[in-house]
């Protein structure tokens, strides 16, 4: 499926007067930018997604309301949480598990997402809370934008559903 988004989505204002600039919605990128500035070393972008039959039952889901209304959901390979926990080291309360880590890392991306597609004057986010998920909480239709990446080894993956 190709991406469906609305005018607002695709084009926005690039700062330092340039011009009105299309822009898609590429996933991909703005994870690698949280993973990168939170010292990962290599994440390598897999495509659209893994095959169907690929485990990744480590699972969360956001549901997101405001400017962006949709379903957000990351899922990964067992391991990912506590590595990303490891690479969190220092930066968390003590006592923070792979878990936490994982949907800190899911907040984050929701937030990337709503700031680098409207300018922060016209956009409204409302509560982001993460919470374990499986496939059957996903909606029956496609994914409007979807990403699998590598992480140092992980397969992780997000999905996004427009619902308005």
């Amino acid at each position: 499926m190709i991406l469906d988004l609305p005018t607002a989505l695709k084009e926005r204002e690039v700062r330092a007067g340039r011009r009105l600039a299309l822009l898609s919605l590429d996933m991909g990128h703005h994870f690698e930018r949280i993973l990168k500035a939170w010292g990962a070393g290599s994440v390598i972008r897999q495509g659209r997604s893994f095959t169907a039959a690929d485990d990744l039952p480590m699972e969360r889901m956001a549901l997101l309301s405001g400017t962006l209304k949709g379903i957000l959901v990351m899922r990964s390979s067992r391991e990912f949480p506590d590595w990303l926990k490891g690479l969190r080291a220092g930066l968390v309360p003590p006592g923070t598990g792979g878990a936490e880590a994982f949907e800190e890392l899911l907040t984050l991306f929701a937030i990337y997402l709503y700031h680098d597609f409207w300018t922060p004057e016209s956009f409204t986010i409302g509560p982001i809370r993460p919470f374990p998920s499986i496939r059957m909480d996903w909606p029956p239709e496609d994914p409007t934008a979807l990403q699998a990446c590598v992480v140092e080894g992980h397969r992780v993956e997000v999905r996004l559903w427009r619902t308005a």
